[in-house]
């Protein structure tokens, strides 16, 4: 049986139809992440050369954290980025020409800039998580 589709069988009855396991693909990927991939489904995305230098005991914690995390619909979201973006430029572009034109254009750049700043260290965060991890 395939590292897959064991990982498969360890999924509760209920979420069997709507979690999908699949080989993640991208250059240089995270050990296991999760991804919506529609409103009523998840994928499960695994680096299977990674995943395989755990032990079967440490793969199964794994799979299970993330688990539990579709279980407590604490999926990580990144719409928050997009949206404080397009506030921040609303701002900027809705103002202008206005007299104000100066302190709009600084509402509205700090918003984006504050939106990057925070992307920026959540991913250096899960970098330095990932990172532990490996070490240990």
């Amino acid at each position: 049986m395939s590292e897959l589709q064991r990982l498969k069988s360890l999924l509760p009855p209920e979420n069997e139809s709507w979690v999908f396991i699949e080989a993640a693909v991208s250059i240089d990927p995270p050990l296991i992440t999760l991804e919506e991939i529609g409103r009523d489904e998840v994928e499960i995305q695994v680096d299977l050369d990674k995943w395989d230098n755990f032990a079967i005991d440490h793969r199964n914690l794994l799979f299970w954290h993330e688990v539990g995390k579709i279980q407590n619909d604490s999926i990580p979201r990144d719409g928050w980025e997009m949206a404080a973006l397009a506030i921040g430029l609303g701002v900027l572009l809705g103002n202008y020409g206005f007299r104000w034109f100066t302190t709009s254009m600084a509402l509205g750049l700090s918003v984006c800039r504050y939106s990057s700043i925070l992307k920026i260290f959540a991913r250096k965060d899960f970098v330095m998580r990932y990172q532990l991890m490996k070490e240990q």
